[in-house]
């Protein structure tokens, strides 16, 4: 496809906003809430998967904007942003 870069980046930085989430709950607890097994989570977490399915993405983000303070989703955005335009 033109004009896709060659190799994909994620967008979000699973690896920071994890950890984050881990300060207030297990890994655990969180792949429970958005339909994740410990594994796959923990392997996220690890960042040995680069992203979640589209679906669970977007439970990861609903669950993080009920928990995380302002100062840690500034964190997170400028750290993906920083993974994005610079190519992780």
């Amino acid at each position: 496809m033109a004009g896709c870069p060659s190799r994909f980046h994620p967008i979000v930085d699973w690896t920071l906003l994890l950890p984050l989430l881990q300060r207030r709950t297990s890994l655990t607890r969180i792949g429970d809430t958005v339909g994740m097994s410990e594994q796959t989570i923990n392997r996220l977490a690890r960042g040995e998967i680069k992203e979640p399915r589209f679906g669970q993405g977007l439970r990861l983000l609903d669950l993080a904007a009920d928990v995380l303070a302002p100062e840690e989703w500034a964190r997170v955005r400028q750290a993906s942003a920083r993974s994005f335009i610079h190519g992780g």
